[in-house]
């Protein structure tokens, strides 16, 4: 019986000790209208435009607010510089070629067909974002600025949109 039991033991603390934690993605939170998303990748992307996206999909839903930096055309060539520390100044556009704007846009979709509502900054916007670069990673801090819905006419769909994001792979 004494080998059984050190035996059921020896077993439950092998079995104790290969499991695996499981780990949390910690890409920040972003805030629109009152709702706060969990931001579950932050990925850089160079390739074409520049930008941080960061998503929060969970449940028949797919958001995600995209942080897009200043890219220039050199000898013909797309040049898309490493966003580096300090602050921004949020604009509704393109940034401009100075390396002093970011450009944010706000995508939410919900349900099975994912309908998506486009959001973009409001041009009389005077909000600046601030960012940090951290072992070559992005972190992002974003006050409240107010976002309109690109496709409503009437204007009525609009809100305030903060953010606190990380990147969390792929460095830019």
């Amino acid at each position: 019986m004494k080998k059984i039991l050190i035996g059921f033991l020896a077993l439950s603390m092998l079995t104790i000790v290969s499991c695996k934690k499981t780990t949390t993605v910690n890409g920040g939170t972003f805030t629109f209208k009152g709702t706060s998303y969990n931001v579950t990748s932050a990925i850089g992307n160079t390739t074409t435009d520049n930008s941080l996206v960061c998503v929060n999909s969970g449940s028949n839903t797919y958001n995600q607010v995209i942080f897009t930096f200043v890219s220039s055309i050199v000898g013909g060539a797309q040049v898309l510089p490493y966003p580096t520390a300090g602050t921004y100044t949020v604009v509704s556009g393109t940034p401009d070629s100075t390396g002093t704007q970011v450009n944010v846009s706000l995508v939410l979709t919900t349900g099975a067909t994912y309908n998506a509502k486009t959001y973009a900054v409001d041009p009389s916007a005077n909000v600046s974002a601030t960012v940090t670069v951290s072992n070559g990673e992005l972190k992002i801090t974003l006050p409240a600025v107010n976002m309109i819905n690109v496709h409503d006419t009437t204007g009525a769909d609009h809100g305030n949109l903060n953010a606190n994001v990380m990147q969390t792979s792929a460095t830019m």
